[in-house]
């Protein structure tokens, strides 16, 4: 690196001796230092230097984006008022964009340009100031006198949005420039702010996604102000998180966690020395926020003193583009993180912003309760502001980092939260609460809350299940809100709603029932099942058993393979042996001194599933067991369709009989008791059209059984059963 500066030449005081000079700060030059693949990353951070690269007296860095052996990137604007874009790149990337290698710039590998050729927002193109067309500002604004108003940039984030003012006698307004994937967001805030009385919408264009909305007059609350702003902007903010109307934007647990998660990270490179520290906090408010129960709601999504504007009519919020719904905690944890920020690196009096954190909570909960996650999402946001200070530029950035982890660290020490975590599935604490349990009601559109909601089952790092009871003019309803770790489930929905419409919706006369579904949104990877009347068939499973229940589950089976439903998805022989040999790994590791005779079993389990023929496709539930019946007198309802695809019968036949041989073994010693049981099983399922081959139901019948093998070890209770399994699977492989 110190050879290509000398070869760069023309920047006076620029060049190797800023490598540990005087006019590239301390902090800076390390930064350049330990990134040799950006050449230009010290004469992007040096002012003077960068000035007279760019032949000014003086330049400003806005908006600066950072990433490591890739970019850095900033909004510039010179001492003559001149908006640039630049950009530190790699050699590689310099030269495969074409820009010139030669000037000042580019020897350093340091891209110019002005906003107006930021392709990422389109109507930069039309709407800079030196690029004005009259004819797109009528497309966008009509016959307002809009058409003539003076536009002045006011922010700019590079591929991301401008913000402007545009000036004109008749009357101002406020000007966004929207990348495309952010317009909708921030048209729908502007919306439903007006509707709310916060700003009036203008114009939004969806051509130009632009978004106008009236210049709103007023004061904007500062940490400087008295305590009456802060209580009037916090009671302003309790009624816009009243209000009903629901907003199409989801932010989640999980959305929270991943910005925390990579803000960090992106810490992480701009102050190695603490690495330790903050992977230390990227659990630990990962954990809290897991813990945590949020208060679903519509949120202003950045809020802070500086988004009320105070107006003789009284406070007014504004800059809605990430509106949507989400923890309503999150807005006050927000502004108590920047007024925090403020006194650390602003310099504002302890006293002043206590004041005004007191008066804004005061304001707050005088129309509502404060939401139980505000100390979590104050150190949450705390986090997301950690790379601030290298952002802004501000002279000793790694020390304000450095207090910043402090600050958050003894707040983690004192934070208190209602339980035990599971980071895989953030969003469980909220449904078991009851103001999360309600807004899961709320935006599913079925009733109030009647009970506390009961957690029935859960999967640490995979699934849950939690019960709510809704009343509405229709009478109670129990649901199950189905949680899992893994992306949102929509196939299990649809197919419940085409089973319902096919005809299986538990009325008499039908074979089987589903439950009702609800979908939720989509980022919180839950969706609601209506809790029927019935019993698991599980609960018949004694000696001499009642066969009724175990025939009229043969039945419903049958149904369901002769359903023509389509899942979405098959499900192969050799994926059912990939499943087991993977849990007979599992079972080797766990038991070595039996890992012998379990690769014996795992090659049987290849000839098992080779072994007789395979029937037609049909719709296969692929997880059936007594747990997944539930017998209401001759009715059965199917639940836990969550892995349902097209497959070979024998699949779903083999995994109730070899739960039932399991069982018996387990619970009785021999894996036979239940032979009554499956008999009736397999005559219901003969009674309802269906048809099987012997010597493929004994293969998946031990394909599914050598499962089991890995299931003793991760269900508690079931650990002594694997050397009588382990026998009798042994048995079977020699006949």
């Amino acid at each position: 690196m110190r050879s290509f500066w000398r070869k760069a030449g023309p920047i006076p005081g620029f060049g190797p001796r800023n490598r540990g000079g005087t006019m590239l700060s301390p902090p800076n030059s390390g930064l350049a230092a330990r990134d040799p693949a950006l050449p230009g990353l010290g004469l992007l951070l040096d002012p003077e230097a960068l000035a007279a690269a760019l032949g000014t007296s003086a330049v400003t860095l806005r908006h600066l984006r950072y990433k490591p052996g890739t970019s850095c990137a900033a909004a510039a604007v010179t001492a003559e008022g001149q908006w640039l874009r630049l950009r530190a790149l790699s050699r590689a990337s310099y030269t495969r964009k074409g820009y010139p290698k030669n000037g000042a710039l580019g020897a350093y590998c340091l891209a110019q340009g002005t906003p107006d050729d930021d392709r990422a927002v389109p109507g930069l193109r039309r709407f800079w100031p030196e690029r004005r067309r009259a004819k797109v500002q009528a497309e966008v604004f009509g016959e307002s006198h809009m058409v003539e108003a003076r536009l002045v940039p006011l922010s700019y984030r590079l591929g991301r949005r401008l913000v402007a003012r545009l000036d004109h006698p008749l009357g101002g307004a406020l000007l966004k420039l929207h990348a495309p994937s952010r317009f909708a967001q921030s048209q729908a805030g502007a919306l439903w702010a007006a509707f709310h009385g916060h700003g009036t919408l203008i114009r939004a264009c969806a051509v130009q996604f632009a978004v106008t909305t009236r210049w709103q007059p007023g004061t904007v609350l500062t940490a400087e102000d008295g305590p009456d702003g802060f209580a009037a902007g916090g009671a302003a903010l309790a009624a816009m998180h009243a209000a009903s109307h629901p907003l199409p934007f989801m932010r989640s647990r999980l959305d929270e966690i991943v910005a925390v998660t990579r803000t960090l990270s992106d810490a992480t490179q701009l102050l190695p020395e603490a690495r330790a520290r903050l992977a230390d906090l990227s659990g630990r408010l990962t954990d809290a926020l897991a813990a945590t129960p949020a208060d679903p709601g519509p949120i202003h999504g950045d809020f802070s003193a500086d988004q009320v504007v105070i107006t003789p009519d009284g406070p007014c919020i504004i800059d809605w583009d990430r509106a949507g719904i989400g923890d309503r905690g999150s807005d006050l944890g927000s502004a108590l993180a920047r007024l925090e920020a403020d006194r650390l690196w602003e310099g504002v009096p302890e006293e002043r912003t206590d004041q005004a954190k007191q008066a804004l909570m005061t304001g707050y909960c005088a129309h509502r309760a404060l939401p139980a996650s505000v100390e979590t999402q104050r150190l949450v946001h705390l986090a997301l502001l950690m790379c601030e200070p290298f952002r802004r530029q501000m002279a000793q950035w790694p020390a304000a980092m450095t207090k910043m982890i402090d600050v958050i660290e003894q707040g983690l020490e004192r934070l208190k939260t209602p339980g035990p975590a599971d980071r895989a599935l953030p969003h469980l604490a909220t449904f078991c609460d009851p103001r999360g349990a309600q807004a899961l009601l709320d935006l599913a559109g079925i009733g109030r809350l009647a009970a506390p909601p009961r957690l029935m089952r859960h999967k640490a790092g995979r699934r849950a299940l939690v019960e709510i009871v809704s009343e509405s003019e229709a009478g109670p309803r129990r649901w199950l809100a189905k949680t899992r770790s893994k992306r949102p489930d929509h196939a299990s929905p649809a197919l419940h709603r085409n089973l319902r419409a096919a005809g299986f919706d538990g009325s008499p006369g039908a074979s089987f029932g589903v439950p009702a579904v609800l979908p939720a949104p989509a980022g919180l990877r839950t969706f609601l099942m209506e809790h029927v009347a019935g019993n698991p068939l599980a609960d018949w499973l004694v000696p001499d058993c009642d066969p009724v229940p175990f025939r009229a589950t043969g039945r419903a089976l049958a149904a369901l393979h002769a359903s023509p439903v389509e899942p979405g998805r098959t499900w192969q022989a050799c994926e059912e042996l990939s499943v087991a040999d993977r849990a007979l790994v599992a079972a080797s590791g766990r038991h070595p001194d039996a890992a012998h005779r379990i690769t014996e079993l795992r090659n049987w389990a290849k000839t098992l599933a080779q072994a007789g023929s395979s029937a037609p496709p049909v719709l296969l539930h692929r997880d059936f067991h007594p747990d997944q019946a539930l017998v209401e007198a001759e009715r059965v309802w199917l639940i836990d369709l969550d892995l349902a695809a097209r497959g070979d019968r024998h699949i779903d036949l083999g995994n109730l009989l070899a739960h039932l041989t399991e069982y018996s073994l387990r619970r009785f010693g021999e894996p036979d008791i239940f032979a009554q049981a499956a008999r009736a099983f397999l005559a219901g399922y003969a009674e309802g059209g269906g048809r099987w081959s012997d010597g493929r139901l004994d293969a998946m019948l031990g394909l599914s059984l050598l499962r089991h093998l890995d299931i003793c070890g991760r269900i508690a209770g079931r650990e002594d059963a694997f050397p009588a399994l382990l026998d009798l699977l042994q048995d079977l492989s020699k006949r």
